[in-house]
């Protein structure tokens, strides 16, 4: 039988620790996964399906649900080219988008 051989770099402690912490982190969003809550605003509509009221969320925000194929293609193309043309070249975070922004930044922001 072959022997497999581990390059060198898999073996040393920091990339053991990373992917152990990615082990963990993903059993954990597995076993204990992010509820989203359905917040969305109420419709009151007549025996007809017309609408009669539109009541706000309680966050005072106008959430619908919908589908993506309930959407128009060029809303959803114009939402991705205003916020993140390159949304279908990265696997859900732009690192270079990351890395321009410490680089032009002293340190990271402080979200509130």
């Amino acid at each position: 039988m072959k022997e497999i051989k581990i390059p060198h770099f898999l073996t040393s402690p920091k990339v053991k620790y990373t992917l152990a912490m990615l082990a963990i982190l993903l059993v954990l969003d597995l076993v204990f996964p992010v509820k989203v809550p359905d917040n969305y605003f109420t419709v009151v509509l007549d025996d007809e399906g017309r609408i009669l009221s539109v009541y706000l969320n309680n966050e005072d925000k106008w959430r619908l649900k919908t589908n993506v194929e309930e959407v128009s293609p060029f809303f959803l193309k114009a939402i991705i080219e205003k916020e993140d043309k390159y949304f279908y070249f990265h696997p859900g975070v732009n690192f270079v988008t990351k890395i321009y922004f410490f680089l032009n930044h002293k340190f990271p922001p402080v979200f509130l």
